[in-house]
C-alpha cells in the first residue's frame, strides 16, 4: 500500500473499527466509519499520468458550451457587422483574410491580428473562425459576399476557437486543456502538447480584455515554448507587447488597414441603416463626400465609422460637408463616439444608461446576472438607485448596448465601451465594492461566516478574482478560514488569488489554511460535490486546522472520526526532466523569480518560479554541468555554467528574454571543474573556480585570461565575499576551509574541528557584525558556522546524513541557511548558524536527497528552497517570519 504523501490510501473499514494505514514511515493514522471508501489524495505537484474521463469529461462540455455561447454572442455578431437584423453587411478586409488564411497554411506557431480599439479584429477573427468551422460555414453567404478560394480558411482548421474576455490565466488554460484532451494543470497539458503528431491550432479572440492579460501571456508563451500549439491571437498593441517571441502579425492600423473597405461600409450605413435615412434620395456625389469625411474621422476605427454613419443615417437631414465645425464635431474616439450615439439616443437617460452598463463593464467571465446583483452595483456605484425596472428600460432603449448570454448574464457590446466606463474610475475601488457587496449580500450564518451555501453562481466564480484586483488581502485570509466559502468557490480562480495575494506579513494560520486548501481542491476537481464537505473535513482534520472542519448537516457520505497525520512542508513539483539535476541558480528578470536548471546532459534550462515558463533546453556544454551562478552586471542577470569537461561559459540572460541566450564568453578549465563564483573585481566580471586536482583559480573575463591562485589538498566548494575593502573567497577543502585572496592568491587556512573528518561540501558566507561569518557543511553529517577573522566555530549540527549542498538565506539574519542531504525522511533543513537551532526540517515521500539548492524570493518577498532531487526540481515554502514546527 502506498502512502499519504504519494497518490491514494485505501481505507476499508467496519463500523466503528479503526485502521492503522501505511508503512513504519508513514505517520499516519486515520479513524474511519464507513466501509470500503477509496480516498484519492492530491498528487504531487506537476505529476502526470492518466486523465480521468469524467474530469476530461467535464472540461470538454463546460468548454463546448462556453465555445457555442462565444460564437453565438462575440464571433457571429461581430461578423455580420449588420446593419439591420439578421443581414450580413461584413466589408473589406480582403488583404487581411488571406494573410490569416496564407499563415493557416503555413509552420508558423503564433500570428497576431492587432488594432487600435474597434479596427475590427473580432469581426475579421469572427469571420475566419465561421469559415473554418463545418458546423457555422453554412451561415456565411460568402458567395454573396464574393470570398475567393485564396480568403477561404481550411476546413477545420483550428481546433478550438474562444475568446479570453473577462478571463484569467487559469480559465484559459482549461479551455486549451479541453481541446488537447489532457488535464488541467500546467504540466499535464505541456505533457499532453508536446505528445502531439500535429499542433494544436487554437484561435484566441479579446487577449487585451482578459482579467490578466499578462497572465495570459506568460501561459500562452511558456506553452508555444513546450512545443504542439500554433496560435492566432486578436489583441490590442499594448498587450501584444506581453507576447516576447518573434510572430507575424497582421496590423490593422498599419498594413492591413482598409479605408476603401470602411467607405463601402459608411456609404452602405448611410443608405441602409435607418428607413428614414435621407441619403437614398440625397445623389452618389452626397454620399460619397459624407462618406468620405466619416472615414476621415474615423481613422482605421470601423467602430467609430459605423457609429457616425448610423447616427447620420437617423438624421432628417443630410449635412454640409463644407461644414468645418460640423467635420470637427465628428466624434475620433470610440468611447466619445458611443456616449456622443447614447446621448443622442437618450437625451438625459443618456447617464442612466451609463449608470446601468458601468458594473457590466467591472463584470468578469461572461458578465453579470440581472437577479439582483446587476441592479444593486449599479446603485452601489452611481449613488442613484436602481431595480430590475431600469434593466427592462435599458433593454427597449439601448440593448445594443449589451450582450445577453445563455446563462442570463450581460456585458457590454464593446471593449471600447468598456474602456470609456473605465476611464475616470478608481478601478480598484470598483472592485473592493464589488466583494463588499457580494459578501454582504449573503445572510450572516450563526456561529459567524455567511451563508454561502446561497450565494449565486457569479459570486462562487468570481469573488476571488474580484479580490485580486480590489487587491484585497486582508479580506481573502479571513475567507480562508471559512469553510463554507472554500466549498462553493471556484477553485482554479480561489488557487490563482492565494498566490496572487500572497504577502509577507500573511499570518501563519491563514497561510497553513491556503496550504490546506491547496491540497483539498485537487478532490474538489475530481470527485462529485457530494464529497467535498467529507474530504475537506479530511485534510482540515490533517493540518489541524479544526475550523476549517465544516458542518456536517447530514450530506457528507462519509466522515472521519479522528487522524493522526504528520504533514510535510509546503512543497511542489516545479518540473522533472529525463536526466539527473546537478546544479541550480535563481535570479530575477523584469522583477519576477526565475530558476537556472543544469543537468548531466551538459544543458541548462530557463524557467520562471511559477511554472508557467517551461524548461527550454540551452546546450551549454558536452559533458554534465557542475556548478552554477548568477550576479548582476550593468543591471542584468548573467548566468556562469561549469562542466566535468573543464568548459566554463558566462550567458547574458537578459538576452534570453526574446531568443534563446548566448554566451558571452567561454574558457576552457582543462580539468574537471567542481565548484564557481561570479564576482566583480575594479568593475569588470570575473571568474572563481575551482578545477581538478586541487588548484583554485581566477578568470578575468575581459582578458579571457586563467591564473592560478592557490593549490590546497582536495577542495570541493567556494562561495566569493569581501571584506574590508578586500575580494575574497571562502574555499572548502578537507577538514576546513581557506580564505583565498582574489587578485594575488594570498591564503589562510581556518580549520575545523578534527572530528570532521570529511570534505567541505559545500559554504556559504555572509556578514554579521562587520565579520564574515561562514556556514560550511560536509559529507560527515555536519554543519558548521565559522567566523572567519578568528577561525571560532560559533555552532554545529548533527544532519540525518552527508550534507551535499547548502545555500544561504538573506534574511536579515546572517548564517540563515538551507542545507540538504543524501537520502533521508527530512533531507532539508532550514538552520540558523548563529544560534545555532534548526528552524525547520522538510519531509519527503518515504526518503529522498538533494543534490542542489537555491534561494528564491516571490515579488511579494516571500522565500522559497528550489531543490534538486534526481530528476527533479522542488520548490520548498519557508517559514520565515511565521511559527515553525
Amino acid at each position: 500500500m502506498r502512502n499519504f504523501w504519494r497518490r491514494w490510501i485505501s481505507v476499508v473499514d467496519s463500523g466503528d473499527a479503526t485502521t492503522l494505514l501505511g508503512d513504519s514511515n508513514s505517520g499516519i493514522r486515520i479513524g474511519h466509519n464507513y466501509s470500503n471508501i477509496t480516498l484519492t489524495v492530491a498528487p504531487e505537484n506537476g505529476t502526470t499520468g492518466p486523465v480521468d474521463p469524467d474530469v476530461l469529461t467535464r472540461l470538454k462540455r463546460q468548454a463546448d458550451d462556453r465555445a457555442a455561447e462565444d460564437y453565438r454572442t462575440r464571433f457571429l455578431p461581430s461578423a455580420q457587422a449588420s446593419l439591420r437584423a439578421h443581414s450580413w453587411d461584413f466589408t473589406g478586409r480582403r488583404m487581411a483574410l488571406q494573410a490569416i488564411v496564407s499563415w493557416l497554411a503555413s509552420d508558423g506557431e503564433m500570428l497576431v491580428v492587432t488594432g487600435s480599439p474597434g479596427t475590427g479584429k473580432t469581426a475579421l477573427l469572427g469571420l475566419v473562425a465561421l469559415l473554418a468551422d463545418q458546423t457555422h460555414v453554412e451561415s456565411v453567404p460568402h458567395r454573396r459576399m464574393g470570398l475567393t478560394i485564396e480568403e477561404m480558411p481550411p476546413p477545420d482548421a483550428f481546433d478550438a476557437v474562444f475568446s479570453a474576455a473577462g478571463e484569467d490565466d487559469a480559465a484559459v488554460r482549461q479551455r486549451l486543456a479541453a481541446a488537447a484532451e489532457s488535464g488541467d494543470t500546467g504540466i499535464s497539458l505541456r505533457t499532453a502538447l508536446s505528445a502531439r503528431e500535429s499542433p494544436l491550432c487554437v484561435l484566441i479572440d479579446g487577449l487585451d480584455e482578459a482579467a490578466d492579460s499578462g497572465a495570459v501571456a506568460r501561459l500562452l508563451l511558456g506553452l508555444l515554448a513546450t512545443g504542439g500549439l500554433r496560435l492566432v491571437i486578436g489583441t490590442r498593441p499594448k498587450a501584444a507587447a506581453a507576447l516576447t517571441v518573434p510572430y507575424e502579425t497582421v496590423d490593422l492600423d498599419g498594413k492591413y488597414a482598409d479605408p476603401a473597405g470602411m467607405t463601402e461600409f459608411v456609404q452602405r450605413a448611410l443608405l441602409r441603416a435607418a428607413a428614414t435615412s435621407p441619403y437614398p434620395a440625397a445623389g452618389d456625389s452626397v454620399v460619397s463626400e459624407v462618406a468620405d469625411a466619416v472615414v476621415d474621422a474615423a481613422g482605421s476605427s470601423f467602430l467609430i465609422a459605423r457609429l457616425l454613419a448610423i447616427g447620420l443615417a437617423q438624421d432628417t437631414t443630410t449635412p454640409d460637408v463644407a461644414d468645418a465645425t460640423w467635420r470637427r464635431a465628428l466624434s475620433r474616439e470610440p468611447g466619445a463616439a458611443i456616449e456622443a450615439d447614447l446621448r443622442k439616443r437618450l437625451g438625459e437617460d443618456a447617464q442612466r444608461a451609463l449608470d446601468m452598463v458601468k458594473p457590466l463593464a467591472f463584470a468578469f467571465g461572461s458578465g453579470l446576472p440581472a437577479a439582483e446583483i446587476w441592479p444593486a452595483l449599479a446603485s452601489r456605484l452611481s449613488g442613484r438607485t436602481y431595480d430590475d425596472a431600469d434593466i427592462a428600460w435599458l433593454r427597449e432603449n439601448a440593448g445594443s448596448y449589451v450582450v445577453r448570454a445563455a446563462d442570463g448574464t450581460y456585458r457590454p457590446y464593446h471593449q471600447a465601451l468598456t474602456d470609456h466606463l473605465h476611464a475616470g474610475s478608481d478601478d480598484t475601488g470598483v472592485h473592493r465594492q464589488f466583494v463588499e457587496f457580494m459578501i454582504d449580500n449573503l445572510a450572516p450564518r450563526a456561529g459567524g461566516g455567511r451563508e454561502w451555501s446561497t450565494a449565486d453562481d457569479y459570486t462562487r466564480t468570481h469573488l476571488a478574482t474580484h479580490l485580486v484586483a480590489a487587491g484585497a488581502d486582508a479580506i481573502l485570509d479571513e475567507l480562508l478560514s471559512d469553510p463554507e466559502y472554500l466549498l462553493v468557490a471556484e477553485d482554479s480562480r480561489l488557487l490563482h488569488a492565494i498566490q496572487a495575494l500572497d504577502h509577507p506579513n500573511r499570518h501563519p494560520h491563514a497561510n497553513r489554511a491556503a496550504d490546506a486548501y491547496r491540497r483539498a481542491a485537487h478532490h474538489f476537481r475530481t470527485t462529485p460535490a457530494t464529497e467535498h464537505r467529507a474530504y475537506l473535513d479530511m485534510i482540515a482534520r490533517c493540518h489541524a486546522l479544526p475550523e476549517l472542519i465544516p458542518e456536517s448537516n447530514g450530506v457528507a457520505p462519509w466522515r472521519m472520526r479522528w487522524v493522526e497525520w504528520e504533514p510535510r512542508s509546503p512543497d511542489w513539483q516545479l518540473i522533472s526532466f529525463g536526466r539527473r539535476v546537478t546544479a541550480l541558480a535563481a535570479y530575477r528578470l523584469d522583477d519576477e523569480p526565475h530558476v537556472a536548471v543544469g543537468t548531466e546532459a551538459g544543458v541548462f534550462h530557463l524557467l520562471r518560479l511559477d511554472g508557467e515558463m517551461p524548461a527550454k533546453p540551452v546546450g551549454a556544454h558536452k559533458a554534465p554541468i557542475t556548478a552554477m551562478a548568477t550576479r548582476e552586471f550593468g543591471g542584468r542577470p548573467h548566468l556562469l555554467t561549469a562542466a566535468a569537461d573543464g568548459t566554463l561559459a558566462v550567458w547574458d540572460l537578459a538576452e534570453g528574454k526574446d531568443a534563446e541566450p548566448a554566451a558571452a564568453h567561454r574558457v576552457t578549465a582543462g580539468q574537471e571543474v567542481f565548484a564557481a563564483d561570479l564576482v566583480e573585481l575594479d568593475g569588470e566580471p570575473a571568474i572563481v573556480f575551482v578545477r581538478w586536482p586541487n588548484e583554485v583559480c581566477r578568470w578575468w573575463l575581459p582578458e579571457d585570461k586563467t591564473e592560478v591562485l592557490a593549490r590546497l589538498e582536495s577542495p570541493a566548494s567556494a562561495a566569493t565575499f569581501s571584506h574590508d575593502g578586500a575580494d575574497l573567497a571562502v574555499v572548502g577543502d578537507w577538514n576546513g576551509v581557506a580564505v583565498v585572496d582574489l587578485r594575488d592568491g594570498g591564503h589562510r587556512w581556518v580549520p575545523l574541528p578534527s572530528y570532521a573528518g570529511q570534505h567541505v561540501s559545500g559554504v556559504t558566507v555572509q556578514a554579521h557584525q562587520g565579520r564574515p561569518i561562514a556556514v560550511a557543511v560536509t559529507f560527515n553529517h555536519t554543519l558548521f558556522a565559522v567566523d572567519l577573522l578568528d577561525g571560532t566555530v560559533l555552532s554545529e549540527q548533527r544532519a540525518p546524513e552527508s550534507v551535499l549542498a547548502v545555500a544561504a538565506v538573506d534574511d536579515g539574519r546572517p548564517g540563515l541557511v538551507v542545507a540538504g542531504c543524501d537520502w533521508s525522511p527530512h533531507p532539508m533543513l532550514l538552520w540558523d548558524g548563529l544560534s545555532g537551532e534548526v528552524l525547520d526540517t522538510f519531509r519527503m515521500v518515504d526518503r529522498g536527497k538533494v543534490d542542489a539548492i537555491a534561494i528564491a524570493r516571490w515579488p511579494t518577498g516571500r522565500a522559497v528552497a528550489v531543490s534538486a532531487w534526481e530528476s527533479t526540481v522542488r520548490v520548498w515554502e519557508l517559514p520565515l517570519g511565521s511559527s515553525v514546527r
